[in-house]
């Protein structure tokens, strides 16, 4: 009889402890939201091999002044080079450009992978 208290106590601090883990991993971190834009970042194409970019802050996104750009597919390809840049500070906008188009096409569509509701290429209409 005593071992069935023991056995029903154990369940309830089992219960108690995974509601509290549970609970916890549904807690938004913050610290590690920032934390993330200092990372290297990677996703990794069966052609290109591993691909490294760093998340952009709000600040790295406000000065990409994409207000004054009125082509949304240039704003697009502006976003995407950033992440790359931030991973490699030497790779240029002119350096974007002058990528290979298949190579600048699977950059976007990883990176459009890794944040499909941010990074929604914008559709041409037909």
């Amino acid at each position: 009889m005593a071992e069935q208290g023991k056995i029903a106590e154990y369940r309830r601090q089992l219960e108690a402890y995974e509601a509290e883990k549970n609970e916890k991993a549904k807690l938004f971190d913050i610290k590690a939201a920032v934390e993330d834009t200092r990372k290297i970042q990677t996703t990794e194409d069966p052609d290109l091999g591993v691909i490294r970019y760093k998340l952009l802050t709000w600040r790295e996104f406000k000065a990409l002044n994409l207000q004054n750009i009125t082509d949304d597919e240039e704003k697009f390809y502006r976003v995407i080079h950033a992440m790359l840049q931030k991973a490699e500070p030497d790779f240029s906008w002119e350096d974007f450009e002058d990528l290979p188009f298949h190579v600048k096409a699977v950059l976007a569509t990883r990176l459009s992978q890794v944040f499909p509701r941010f990074l929604a290429q914008p559709q041409t209409p037909p």
